[in-house]
This record gives structure tokens, C-alpha cells and sequence, in this order.
């Protein structure tokens, strides 16, 4: 417990493992040594009453156990840890489960509905994904060109690419010879491809055209294009230099 005042502590147990104030206390008290209700009660302040009711909450989140004196003995906090990120990936999958299905009966009811062809403008990178992986519906591949945003913003590279590849869409990566060495992007099944581009960051479908320059609130903002003249243009540019770099 050094470094660390009683009200700091109970504060990060509130924020990283989700426990109420009397919870996060109780806890604290079975690390100190607690034995019985009533040491618990005076080492943490919580009214004796409660004590009962927050140990067997604290039992069924896995951060504590009966003690073969009786009582209840504290689970190690990195045994505890553990339990508590299985049930965050937990309730996210459960939870991405429910968005998916809300986003199937809403598309449904948008089916019959021509879709929006001017210019979108972004302001964010959740934005520039929904828009791609909306776009892969009706293309069969996803180029992604990469020079100075998408370089530092490479999630949104990952999560384009994986959700092309799991569509069953093909998915080419672009690197711009000045985007560096070091870039890290890695998505399996997909072919990364390093050339001298003319293209700005861009996430290209038959289509939609997707540009994004630096700026906005969070570091990303952009122009989503859908003429077709012009994004046949520029996926006949893109496939010319992808067969021109196989070619070398």
C-alpha cells in the first residue's frame, strides 16, 4: 500500500475494476489483513450491517473467497485482474454482438433507399471506417493507400483491411516510400505493396474514394467521394502502378 493514500487506492478500484466505494473498501481491508466483520468494519469504515451484504458482491466478482477460518480471505489482485478482463471481453462480445444485430434490422429498413452520392466530409476516423466497410457491401476489393495520416493512425488500416478480409473482399495495402520503414501495419492475408504513390492517405472502393489529411478534434479529417467517373479513374490509376511495381 505504499505511495498510495487509502482514498487513492479506493478510487482505482472503483475506476479499473469496477467496484462501488464500500466494495473497493472491504477489499482493501481484506488485503490489510481483516479476519472477521467487525475487522473489516473498523479498518474500512463501512457499517458493520453492510459488511454482509458487500463481501458477497466482492465474492461473486472474484475478489474474494471463503477462508477456512470462517470469513472471507482476498483473491491476489493479479488472479483477480484476470477475472475481471474475462468479463469485460465478455460483455464486449456480447455487446458487439447486439450492435451488429441492431445495425442488420436497420439495414433492412434502409434496403430499398438509394444511397446519399455527394461528398461526405469527416471529422473523425470511426467515420472514415464506417464509410469504407459500408463501401466494401458492394466492391469487391479495398486498396489503402498509406503516407502521413494513416501512418500514424494505423487502426484504422488494421480495421479496414481485416474487415475486407473477412468479407471476403481483396485488400491492398499501399506504402508510400517516404511513409518510413518503421511502419508496423500487419494484417493477415493482405498484400502490402511499397511504391512511389500519387495519391494522398486514401481507403479506395470500386465505389467510394475515402482522402484523409490531418486536422479536426481527433488529428483526422477527411472527404468521402462517390462519382463514379472519378473513382474508376482513380482505381484504374492505383491497379496501373500495382501492376507496374509487380512487373520491376
Amino acid at each position: 500500500m505504499e505511495g498510495k493514500s487509502e482514498e487513492d487506492l479506493v478510487s482505482l478500484l472503483q475506476r479499473s475494476f469496477r467496484l462501488t466505494a464500500y466494495e473497493a473498501k472491504i477489499y482493501l481491508a481484506l488485503l490489510k489483513g481483516a479476519s472477521s466483520p467487525k475487522e473489516a468494519s473498523a479498518m474500512s469504515g463501512v457499517p458493520l450491517p453492510r459488511v454482509y451484504d458487500v463481501i458477497r458482491v466482492l465474492e461473486s466478482k472474484g475478489l474474494a473467497v471463503p477462508s477456512s477460518e470462517g470469513w472471507y480471505r482476498y483473491v491476489p489482485p493479479r488472479a483477480a485482474a484476470v477475472a475481471e478482463i474475462a468479463r469485460i471481453e465478455e460483455e464486449s462480445r456480447s455487446r458487439a454482438l447486439k450492435v451488429l444485430e441492431a445495425a442488420e434490422l436497420l439495414e433492412r429498413e434502409i434496403a430499398s433507399r438509394e444511397r446519399v452520392t455527394e461528398p461526405l466530409y469527416l471529422d473523425s476516423p470511426y467515420q472514415a471506417i464506417s464509410l469504407a466497410v459500408d463501401a466494401l457491401r458492394d466492391s469487391g476489393f479495398v486498396y489503402i493507400t498509406v503516407l502521413n495520416v494513416l501512418h500514424r493512425y494505423e487502426s484504422i488500416v488494421e480495421t479496414v483491411a481485416s474487415e475486407a478480409v473477412k468479407l471476403g473482399k481483396e485488400a491492398l495495402i499501399l506504402i508510400s516510400n517516404t511513409a518510413g520503414a518503421d511502419l508496423k501495419i500487419s494484417v493477415e492475408g493482405v498484400e502490402l505493396v511499397r511504391l512511389e504513390l500519387p495519391l494522398p492517405d486514401s481507403l479506395v472502393t470500386s465505389g467510394r474514394a475515402i482522402f484523409l489529411f490531418p486536422g479536426g478534434t481527433s488529428g483526422v479529417k477527411g472527404v468521402a467521394v462517390s462519382d463514379e467517373n472519378y473513382v474508376k479513374l482513380l482505381v484504374d490509376t492505383i491497379r496501373k502502378a500495382v501492376k507496374k511495381y509487380r512487373a520491376s
